[in-house]
């Protein structure tokens, strides 16, 4: 039953989404010697590619390695509850997207406890991204029975933008220009912050761990021009409990892309959010402890960061 259940949701998350028109996302960057780039809609669907930049060597940063791909190729991520299997480790029967009246096979794919969503890799030009580049309709399909419709508005530039970007990469040419989409926040973006967030996690329960697409939240904190990433704890679940957060409190990590590595600064509060500010900054409001020691009849905490 509870496959069942989860099931029904992304059904109705997948026809809400394409009743507001959510579209397709497109995030770039480079750090530490390597380059990344995504396409994707936050919890529903995403592609991502990445490496080291030609001439470099070295360790690839462990945040990083679910972006790794061999030169012309891109990882596909479908989140929890695409297919009915979602739990188990064996290939989904039948998984198929339906382009433009055309059927395209997913092949083998499964669901991963690691990487959290279904996992597959696909060739840059091949059939399946070439023709996800032309915005047609699409359907996802398990043993010919309809699961959903993916949202496509921007699908066509999200995906042309990410392979142009890996591909300049991987050829050592000049990489495309990074413009102020990349500075606008965005819930849930899948950023470099959001990858070094997501392996935070996953390394803090390695089994059992449940991330909510709404753990996620992304604003340029710090004022560099990149998305931070903030993790709403109370989404999360390692076994059944949260660890993050105690009888009364929670600790918030934030992610600074102008503070790389896999350490976050820690937040003691609750029901993180963030807003624009009056100058249009980002900033992050949250719930903590009044002078009492009481809640919620205090004014929120605000935080920014300064680099």
């Amino acid at each position: 039953m509870r496959g069942l259940r989860l099931a029904t949701v992304l059904i109705g998350t997948l026809a809400a989404s394409h009743a507001n028109a959510f579209g397709w996302e497109l995030t770039r960057g480079t750090d530490q010697g390597v380059f990344f780039a995504s396409a994707g809609i936050p919890g529903i669907i995403g592609f991502r590619c990445g490496g080291q930049f030609p001439g470099q060597s070295g360790a690839f940063p462990m945040f990083y390695q679910d972006s790794v791909t061999s030169p012309g190729e891109a990882h596909l991520g479908l989140f929890l509850g695409a297919f009915s299997s979602h739990y188990q480790s064996e290939p989904v029967p039948g998984a198929a997207m339906q382009i433009g009246g055309y059927s395209y096979t997913l092949r083998d794919i499964a669901y991963s406890d690691y990487y959290g969503e279904f996992f597959q890799t696909f060739s840059t030009t091949g059939a399946l991204l070439s023709a996800l580049q032309t915005g047609a309709p699409v359907t996802l399909l398990e043993n010919n029975a309809i699961r959903g419709g993916i949202p496509t508005q921007g699908m066509g530039a999200a995906i042309s933008g990410m392979i142009n970007y890996c591909s300049a990469a991987w050829a050592g040419q000049p990489l495309p220009t990074i413009t102020a989409e990349t500075a606008t926040m965005h819930l849930n973006a899948p950023t470099a912050t959001t990858i070094r967030a997501r392996a935070h996690l996953t390394a803090t329960c390695r089994a059992g761990h449940t991330i909510a697409p709404e753990a996620f939240l992304t604003g340029d904190l710090d004022g560099d021009g990149q998305l931070d990433t903030v993790v709403a704890p109370e989404t999360y679940s390692c076994n059944g409990s949260n660890p993050m957060c105690g009888a009364m409190m929670c600790g918030t990590p934030v992610f600074l892309s102008s503070r790389p590595g896999a350490i976050p600064d820690d937040i003691l509060g609750n029901g993180p959010r963030l807003e624009i500010a009056a100058d249009g900054g980002v900033v992050l409001r949250i719930t903590q402890r009044c002078a009492d020691g009481q809640f919620g009849t205090c004014p929120e905490a605000t935080y920014r960061w300064d680099r």
